[in-house]
């Protein structure tokens, strides 16, 4: 009997024909993985709220490439780029290249041979039947956890969930990427500033770099770019998962949010053959730049009590409930 139960997100295609994850839960279950999958209908939001709550992705593709995000790609292509931003391990598995279907049209056929490139540098299975997959999973499902081990939740009633393990990992700059794209917000936009004078530093615009995937004609490419935000801008999205604390994940997914909507336009534009770009994440430069500000401005602090060895969790200071508060009031 295993000692540990491991929650997985389980990703499969919506076509006919493709695994269904009702089929798969017996064999998930007697390896001790506790399956997580979306709503139908889901939208971006919700996949990403369940894949952070996960010890791993198992990400089955089969014959098709469904094009279901707003974004112009499919579902499983965000949430397997997501997994890798969040350095979340991936078990992946296809369908045999013979059998796939001739009569799929070029643009499909394009972008699924593509994505299949890209599932095949993961820990990866394949299957010439549906029906074979539970079989191969069982085969192959203790080697990965053996080489991609994580922490998990302890067996038993009164074993509580170890702390979740996180490491800060620069991402490696990308060769021949056009640097320095800045999006000046225009002064609008911004929030009314605090009539303060403590808090006048908020009216105050830094360049930030970050990263993004972008997608062109079925193949998925991280590019690092840089844009003008405002303090102000910034708090707001540094404070708003703090009610009254909350861990980094949740901040730089806030963050990340703020990137997405300011900077998807610019970032399209500077790469003009691109039709979608998702999953922005600072660099750990900017992260620290504005983890220092915020902590210095007197409106965060540091949970101590909450932080373990390895998760970072902040919290409101009185000042920072005001700001949030205000920040509210003017929506």
């Amino acid at each position: 009997m295993r000692d540990r139960l491991y929650s997985a997100y389980i990703s499969v295609s919506p076509a006919a024909g493709e695994p269904r994850v009702e089929t798969l839960l017996p064999v998930l279950l007697s390896l001790g993985l506790v399956p997580r999958w979306p709503a139908p209908r889901a939208d971006w939001l919700e996949r990403k709220a369940i894949l952070d709550e996960c010890d791993y992705l198992i990400l089955l593709c089969g014959h098709s490439y469904v094009i279901s995000s707003p974004a112009g790609v499919s579902w499983q292509h965000r949430e397997l780029n997501y997994a890798n931003v969040r350095q979340l391990p991936v078990f992946t598995g296809s369908l045999d290249e013979q059998n796939l279907p001739a009569e799929l049209g070029k643009e499909e056929a394009a972008r699924l041979g593509a994505f299949r490139q890209q599932l095949g540098r993961q820990y990866h299975l394949v299957w010439q039947e549906r029906r074979d997959i539970p079989k191969l999973l069982e085969q192959t499902w203790a080697d990965f956890l053996n080489t991609h081990p994580t922490v998990g939740w302890v067996r038993g009633q009164s074993a509580g969930r170890s702390t979740a393990i996180t490491t800060d990992v620069p991402l490696p700059r990308i060769k021949g990427v056009v640097e320095g794209t800045r999006e000046v917000i225009p002064d609008e936009n911004l929030l009314p500033l605090l009539t303060q004078p403590e808090c006048q530093w908020l009216q105050d615009r830094e360049a930030f770099s970050f990263y993004c995937q972008i997608y062109a004609g079925g193949n998925c490419t991280r590019v690092s770019q840089s844009g003008i935000l405002s303090w102000q801008e910034i708090s707001r999205a540094f404070a708003t998962p703090l009610q009254p604390s909350g861990s980094e994940d949740r901040i730089e997914r806030s963050l990340g949010a703020l990137l997405e909507k300011k900077f998807t336009a610019s970032v399209l534009a500077q790469h003009l053959q691109a039709h979608a770009a998702t999953d922005f994440v600072l660099t750990e430069t900017s992260l620290r730049k504005i983890r220092l500000k915020m902590r210095r401005s007197g409106l965060v602090r540091k949970d101590t009590r909450a932080s373990g060895r390895h998760t970072q969790v902040w919290a409101l200071t009185t000042d920072g409930e005001k700001f949030l508060k205000n920040c509210a009031s003017m929506v």
